[in-house]
């Protein structure tokens, strides 16, 4: 059903309720109208310094504006509180944030992920001896999904996403390494350590078609 609101004169489109009108029932106004009163009532409480129907005042811990709200809130708006929550200095929170975006781990996962980096930086990686750096760290699982359907199973992704199963590697060998278990690839890489000719072939093979199967994944 459709009426008009009071306020603004702005076309409204109701549901019906179990047979009842919502439109004659709700004389209201708009979603708009709403939020501009909402809007003008806090600024006219902020001149006045009437703060009668919610005591507290509170100060934007991101842009230093004063707003009306309740004292849980730290932020006046939603995109402060956006700001604040995902804007780190320390660029190794910064990427423990990025890298556990990937993964649902719970509790305590970007501090688990700043221990795991930290530890590892400076260091050679696990499979190709090339120094870890900021720049070419990706996060590995140890006992891959195998399966894009395993990824998307619950069960599957608890039992995996675990802190025994994680480690950190360059972003090449994350590549190679793909889908396969951690002695499989091993054994790989020490096959072709004996054959250099097929060395480079096979191992950029295996980064190309791990780069497609996970770009066909992100889809």
């Amino acid at each position: 059903m459709k009426r008009n609101c009071p306020k603004c004169n702005k076309e409204i489109l109701y549901k019906r309720k179990n047979g009842y009108n919502l439109a004659n029932k709700h004389n209201s106004s708009c979603n708009d109208c709403r939020m501009k009163c909402l809007h003008l009532s806090n600024k006219v409480a902020r001149e006045k310094q009437d703060y009668k129907r919610n005591s507290h005042i509170g100060k934007c811990i991101e842009c230093g504006k004063e707003f009306i709200g309740p004292e849980c809130k730290k932020c006046c708006s939603d995109a402060c509180s956006r700001d604040h929550n995902y804007y780190v200095d320390d660029p190794i929170v910064k990427k423990a944030r990025t890298l556990g975006g990937c993964i649902t781990f719970g509790k305590g996962k970007t501090e688990f992920l700043t221990k795991l980096i930290t530890n590892s930086l400076n260091k050679e990686c696990k499979y190709c001896n090339n120094i870890l750096t900021i720049n070419n760290i990706s996060l590995d699982h140890i006992i891959p999904f195998n399966t894009i359907s395993n990824r998307k199973d619950k069960q599957i992704s608890r039992e995996l996403n675990v802190r025994d199963n994680l480690q950190i590697i360059c972003k090449k060998c994350n590549q190679r390494k793909g889908n396969l278990p951690e002695n499989e690839f091993i054994i790989l890489l020490d096959f072709l350590k004996q054959h250099p000719i097929l060395n480079d072939f096979v191992l950029n093979k295996l980064s190309q078609s791990n780069l497609f199967w996970r770009s066909k994944y992100r889809k």
